[in-house]
């Protein structure tokens, strides 16, 4: 199966996130993300030109962009948990969730906390 979109990330992402009690591992969200869609281990072998696994870094990108959309938040490096703001993003969006409305989201959250864009 080829790897799905980046965005296509998300969502697993934060059920993940919301169905945990603990905060989730960088390995723990990569394998619920093998999990879901049912890659293989050439799938995981696929790498960027730069020479990074291909499912890794846009894992690690969707993180970064929950995370600037205060829907995810650091507990501690590399331990990441669900915000209110995400159980409630997560609500609102029932189905696909889509990089415009994460950043959308990302610049009320900015507001909100007075940072600018």
């Amino acid at each position: 199966m080829p790897i799905p979109k980046q965005e296509e990330f998300t969502r697993p992402i934060l059920e993940l996130a919301a169905a945990s009690r603990e905060a989730l591992t960088r390995k723990q969200i990569l394998d619920r993300i093998v999990q879901v869609f049912s890659l293989e281990a050439a799938d995981l072998e696929e790498r960027t030109a730069g020479g990074v696994p291909r499912v890794q870094k846009y894992a690690d990108w969707v993180v970064y962009l929950l995370r600037d959309a205060n829907l995810l938040e650091s507990v501690s490096r590399g331990h990441y948990q669900i915000t209110e703001s995400g159980r409630s993003f997560l609500k609102a969006h029932p189905g696909s969730i889509s990089q415009a409305s994460l950043k959308t989201q990302a610049a009320a959250a900015q507001q909100q906390s007075g940072e600018t864009p």
